[in-house]
Order: structure tokens, then sequence, then C-alpha cells
């Protein structure tokens, strides 16, 4: 099932940052390192029921396949929490 053009045109206006506690990070690993950051964002969804839907599964991927870059290598890992009120 193909997700609806909407929620491609919408979804950056959908998804709205409301607080966030985050620290830039440095890891390294041999000679090399990232920057990153550790801590926490909280999103707020102010989108319709059917866009709503959509983008909660789509953010469940997230938890599986994490964010950005090296995943593979445990960067990019994402714990999702619903608050609904």
């Amino acid at each position: 099932m193909e997700a609806p053009l909407s929620l491609y045109v919408y979804a950056p206006f959908d998804l709205v940052e409301s607080t966030h506690a985050i620290r830039p990070a440095a890891v390294y690993v041999g000679p090399h390192h990232a920057v990153g950051f550790a801590g926490v964002i909280t999103y707020r969804v102010e989108a319709p029921e059917r866009r709503r839907q959509w983008l909660s599964k789509l953010l469940g991927l997230a938890k599986y396949i994490g964010v950005g870059r090296a995943t593979s290598m445990g960067f990019g890992w994402v714990e999702l929490q619903s608050h609904n009120g």
C-alpha cells in the first residue's frame, strides 16, 4: 500500500518540534570520528487523522532502521513514545 502524495508534501509541516534537550556528542572509531547529538527531542503531530496514522507507521520504522548515517554501527538509535492528550 503506497502512502498518499499529501504525506510527502505535508509531513514537514505536520511534525512540529515542541521541546528538546540535546548535547553534541563525538564518537571515535579508530582514527575517524563522527559528530552528532545525544538527548531527547519531542515532536507534536498536527495532522488530520489519516495522515497521523501514516506518520505513525513511518516513525515506527525508525525504531528498526535508525536515522542518519552509520546505523549499522549503532548510530541513529531512536526510541518512540506516544503522549496522547
